[in-house]
């Protein structure tokens, strides 16, 4: 793989469209995979849903071995507190990892900091404002009502990739109700109802739109300031 994964930085988060990936670039990525995970892609209903959580768990593997020496295929997961995925014991100091796939792009996130979570969707979904207005915190409603269209749709995938990110990050999942944190976008802040016990200055959150039609949210903890992050933006599986 050209350049060393977290050589000079704390989290890299790449992110690969593929729908224009040849088809045997999906099968070395299924190559690498566990049996386990390869039953699990096999139980997606639609092809290209296969496809991208191949692509998305062998890129994970191979940035793993990027940043510690070890073959891809010999990479073990367990359930983390939360049932967050993280690296079985014994594998790998401080190395933490991240992913999310939407049909025609993958994003992989892998850090020196438990504390993070990566989200990725297309803005093609037409369903995005009724689904915030049911779900969303009062303020962020709020935010979405906007005389056109195409702008809705665009603050509600910013609002929800970044929720989605900071529910991965935190460890806490779907448990938490999605109108128990709020994020404004202009000027952005993050707030909490009284009842969540978490501090929104120890989180720091980057956000990028892809020209595909694709946006992607990251979100690491960090007490102390805001931790560096490279993105990795590809057209292509990155060199073994």
């Amino acid at each position: 793989m050209q350049g060393a994964v977290l050589e000079d930085v704390e989290a890299e988060v790449w992110v690969l469209p593929t729908g224009r990936l040849a088809f045997d670039r999906e099968m070395a990525m299924a190559g690498l995979l566990s049996a386990e995970e390869q039953a699990r892609a096999a139980r997606f209903a639609f092809e290209r849903d296969r496809r991208d959580y191949r692509f998305a768990h062998g890129l994970l593997r191979l940035l793993l071995s990027a940043a510690a020496p070890r073959d891809p295929r010999d990479w073990r997961f367990r359930p983390g507190p939360g049932g967050k995925p993280e690296l079985q014991p014994g594998q790998a100091d401080r190395l933490y990892f991240n992913i999310s796939h939407t049909r025609g792009c993958v994003a992989c996130l892998v850090g020196r900091r438990p504390a993070i979570g990566v989200d990725v969707e297309s803005r093609d979904r037409r369903t995005a404002a009724e689904v915030g207005r049911r779900l969303f915190a009062p303020s962020e409603v709020a935010q979405l009502e906007h005389p056109v269209e195409s702008e809705r749709w665009d603050r509600f995938f910013r609002i929800w990739t970044l929720k989605e990110a900071y529910l991965k990050g935190s460890g806490i999942g779907l448990r938490m109700p999605l109108d128990s944190f709020a994020f404004d976008l202009d000027p952005f802040r993050l707030t909490f109802t009284p009842a969540v016990d978490d501090d929104p200055s120890t989180w720091h959150f980057e956000q990028r739109q892809l020209p595909e039609g694709f946006i992607v949210a990251v979100s690491q903890r960090e007490p102390a300031g805001p931790p560096s992050l490279r993105w990795r933006l590809l057209q292509d599986l990155p060199d073994r």
